[in-house]
């Protein structure tokens, strides 16, 4: 009876230890990250690659703005830091920016196996946003980040995370080709 309890109190104490160890990992991540977009931007020198208005019908929904520190994209190395930023003009809730991104993951033909994993992340850390918020992608050294107006929201896990988000308005295949020209300096907005 003591080596069951034995077992039972050391897999006990080996699983508090892991959730100790993961959830100071979860820690270190986001304290890598500046707590202020503001102070990421004046740390690291970037320039616009484009500018863009994402409207349906006649109603702007937001404007979004690409800068990396090349100004240009693709980056040309994976030490290119870069801001994706979003300034809504309507208000979306948390569960519908989630729904929107895995129907373009879809639109985009990605497997769901490569997505699953983040979609809890996202929804632990996307707020309700309400026309005039900014949801801003950080991406540095292949690890990424979001900032809520400009506020530290929390780090994504896995280095595929920024390219797999990026893909929804930069990928050749997008479902918004006019945006992407936009985002990517082709084309000013009209």
């Amino acid at each position: 009876m003591f080596k069951k309890i034995s077992y039972v109190g050391l897999l006990s104490f080996a699983l508090f230890f892991s959730n100790a160890i993961n959830a100071q990992n979860k820690t270190d991540d986001k304290a890598q990250w500046p707590t202020t977009l503001s102070t990421f931007q004046q740390q690291n020198e970037l320039k616009v690659v484009g500018n863009a208005i994402f409207s349906v019908l006649f109603w702007d929904l937001y404007k979004s703005q690409l800068s990396t520190g090349s100004g240009k994209y693709p980056q040309s190395s994976n030490h290119d830091n870069l801001i994706y930023k979003i300034d809504y003009l309507k208000n979306v809730t948390a569960v519908d920016l989630v729904d929107y991104t895995i129907e373009q993951w879809q639109h985009l033909a990605v497997s769901e196996q490569q997505y699953k994993d983040y979609l809890p992340q996202l929804k632990a850390i996307w707020p309700n946003i309400k026309a005039g918020d900014s949801l801003a992608l950080v991406v540095k050294n292949n690890s990424s980040a979001f900032y809520h107006n400009g506020e530290l929201l929390g780090a994504m896990d896995g280095e595929n995370f920024a390219p797999l988000f990026l893909d929804i308005w930069l990928s050749k295949e997008t479902s918004e080709p006019k945006l992407r020209e936009q985002l990517l300096g082709r084309i000013v907005n009209d």
